[in-house]
């Protein structure tokens, strides 16, 4: 049999406490991801904006090839695919700046609220245009970001699209600009405001002398009102794609629900005839109890020894059996036990035969416990260790009973108990999903381990495990002396 030494023992339950705050550090992990990708946005972004125009020197220079080559041959055409190109650069160029604000804006008003939200979005998009025209002295008018920004702000807060993935924000975004960018070309909306780039301004003039305005505003409208009227239909179909995935969360949510209803309804059925059952012997022991005492009434203590013996160990016996009984069905029940006959209780209850190491420490330390319910979690823990190490070429099982004081690793003065094997182990991904009733991945009931972590936090106590694959698991159940509050934190012990 393998051995396992107390060293081992106490550093496993050591590192145990930290690998048991798992649940609490993965979403801690989640919020600090979050953070360092808006973080990393904003950083790309200020980076996009300090080299914006030297990535679109080469694009305003192709507008400018067809635009001269357009003049020069007063050639509509070229003119109008210069105009295209205009506007794809500037929709391009462009989009980063919404997809950063909108993303960041997203994010803060799941955190902080709608409106701080809205405000740190409008800030971002400003800043940016700000940016824009002092640094690299851009010359587009902020009408078009206006537009585009209040659009999406009313399309998304009508359809409720708040929640929309950042690729489906980037697609409606690109819809909205390719649009309201040809109000930039746009000759006839050039009085209003829009047109004011030098480039722009460039072609409406060429466009102008060639006598083909109506041309390039007819174009404009024609080009404009399908990438709106697209954005519009992307939102709703988007909204429908999201009303049925919720409608879809929800169905399986009641499905669990009511899955869970039926499992703690036959449970509950359970657990009542079992307790009905139980309190069904108390009759029977009652009438054993009291012709045991009529007997004892009959005898004298000098005319049979012997019988005067055996009765008073049968009604010691059934005195216990009353106890057990109260204990079974009273969780609440507790009585004072010492670690010996806590170790005795468990031997009792499992196959001498099988190879189990049992080690007990100040045997003689009282701890009140339901012992009922403790042996049966002992027993559970046990017998799961005996399945895996099934495999193992020298198997090893170790029950250890153990006294700790308030100065401990453990902080608290009670019981620890641990079992330990040296068998399959099991996977990290299933560390933290053991404890839940109904999860298994041997085709058992899965109520083993639930149980166990019941009885402990009855107890005010907790329950923890560490495990290797391959190597072996060890479960450790803390058990305060007596009725204290249990002050760790439930999340950080299993």
């Amino acid at each position: 049999m393998t051995k396992f030494s107390n060293k081992y023992i106490q550093q496993r339950a050591v590192t145990g406490v930290f690998d048991s705050i798992n649940v609490i550090g993965i979403t801690k992990m989640v919020r600090i991801t979050r953070n360092m990708l808006m973080l990393i946005a904003l950083i790309g972004l200020i980076i996009w904006l300090f080299s914006f125009m030297y990535f679109l020197a080469p694009g305003f220079d192709l507008v400018t090839s067809y635009l001269e080559r357009g003049e020069q041959l007063r050639d509509n055409g070229k003119i109008i695919i210069s105009a295209t190109l205009m506007v794809l650069l500037y929709t391009v160029s462009e989009l980063p700046i919404f997809l950063v604000a909108f993303g960041v804006g997203q994010q803060l008003q799941r955190k902080r609220g709608r409106w701080l939200g809205i405000a740190v979005t409008l800030l971002i998009i400003i800043g940016s245009y700000a940016f824009l025209i002092i640094f690299h002295k851009y010359t587009l008018h902020l009408l078009v970001p206006f537009i585009v920004t209040s659009v999406y702000f009313i399309l998304v807060g009508l359809l409720k699209m708040d929640e929309a993935k950042l690729h489906n924000q980037a697609a409606i975004l690109f819809q909205l600009m390719m649009g309201f960018q040809w109000f930039e070309i746009n000759p006839s909306l050039h009085s209003l405001g829009f047109g004011k780039s030098e480039i722009v301004y460039r072609i409406a003039s060429v466009i102008r002398s060639m006598e083909g305005e109506h041309i390039l505003s007819f174009i404009s409208l024609v080009i404009c009102i399908p990438y709106l009227f697209c954005s519009i239909v992307t939102i709703a179909l988007l909204r429908n794609h999201l009303l049925r995935l919720n409608e879809l969360a929800a169905s399986k949510k009641r499905d669990r629900e009511l899955q869970q209803l039926r499992v703690e309804a036959i449970e509950s059925r359970a657990s009542q005839e079992m307790q009905t059952l139980v309190h069904d012997l108390k009759t029977p022991l009652t009438t054993i109890q009291g012709l045991i005492s009529l007997v004892n009434m009959r005898l004298r203590p000098t005319s049979n020894p012997k019988l005067v013996d055996y009765t008073g160990k049968i009604n010691h016996s059934v005195e216990n059996l009353n106890e057990m009984i109260s204990e079974i069905l009273y969780e609440d029940v507790k009585r004072a036990i010492n670690l010996r006959e806590l170790m005795n209780y468990t031997k009792a209850q499992l196959d001498l035969n099988q190879k189990i190491e049992y080690i007990v420490e100040e045997e003689e330390k009282v701890i009140y416990v339901n012992h009922i319910r403790v042996v049966r979690a002992i027993n559970n823990l046990v017998q799961n260790a005996l399945e895996a190490t099934q495999s193992t070429e020298k198997p090893g099982v170790k029950v250890k009973i153990f006294y700790v004081s308030s100065k401990s690793i453990y902080a608290k003065e009670g019981v620890a108990i641990s079992v330990i094997d040296n068998g399959t182990g099991i996977p990290r991904d299933h560390l933290h999903r053991v404890w839940k009733e109904r999860f298994s991945t041997k085709g058992t009931s899965g109520l083993g381990l639930g149980f166990v972590k019941n009885v402990a936090h009855s107890h005010q106590g907790w329950v923890k495990v560490n495990s290797v694959l391959d190597k072996g698991s060890a479960f450790t159940m803390f058990l305060p002396k007596g009725g204290e509050e249990n002050d760790q934190e439930e999340n950080s012990n299993y």
